[in-house]
This record gives C-alpha cells, structure tokens and sequence, in this order.
C-alpha cells in the first residue's frame, strides 16, 4: 500500500508538471499494487480493506481524469 501511494504522489507531480503519459502509467502501477494488496496479508483486516478500496477508488477516478485529458489533447491535434 505504502508503494502505490508513493506512485499516486508521482502521478500527482506529473500532473503539475503537464505530461499526462507518466501520470497515466504511475496511476495504472499504482492500481496494480493496490489490488496484489488485496490478496495480500492485509485481506482479513476490514479497516486496511476500507482503505485499499478507497485508494483504488481514487486511482479510478484519477485515471479516468488523466485518460480524458489525453483523448482531448489528442483532438486538439487533430483540428490543428
């Protein structure tokens, strides 16, 4: 857990620094660790599933954020 909210932390600095290709591909390893979590030791805590399922939740949204923004800066070039 702690490496994927170290990856959500990259993707954010990412996003600030506009190159929404890194931030998308932090946020999908992120989401990868998240879910290998959940087969994990941390399965029978209901509090560490609580917030394993939040994060995902978060790296979902933000996913489909930064998947938007790429398919709209891919139309921008294309109207150029």
């Amino acid at each position: 857990m702690k490496q994927a909210t170290t990856l959500h932390l990259m993707a954010s600095i990412y996003e600030q620094l506009n190159d929404p290709t890194l931030q998308k591909q932090k946020l999908q390893t992120a989401l990868k660790f998240v879910r290998a979590a959940g087969d994990g030791d941390l399965a029978n805590d209901s509090t560490a599933q609580a917030e394993r399922r939040a994060l995902e939740q978060r790296l979902l949204g933000d996913l489909e954020v930064v998947e938007g923004n790429l398919l709209s800066k891919e139309d921008k070039g294309n109207w150029v």
